[in-house]
């Protein structure tokens, strides 16, 4: 078995049994979260890209 880190768990189903299992959990559609999750995280991910552009820079 596999140790992992962190687990999140998304379904529509609030009493799924991988909620048991999660340390997070989202009671959504998947098709819906998932596009935003990796809207936020390539956003952030472009502000440390910035940031560290512009502590170079100094």
């Amino acid at each position: 078995m596999m140790d992992s880190g962190t687990v999140i768990s998304i379904n529509t189903d609030e009493k799924a049994d991988i909620h048991k299992f999660a340390d997070y959990i989202i009671v959504d559609d998947l098709y819906t979260v998932i596009p935003k999750m990796i809207e936020e995280i390539r956003r952030l991910k472009q502000g440390q890209v910035e940031e560290a552009a512009e502590q170079k820079g100094s």
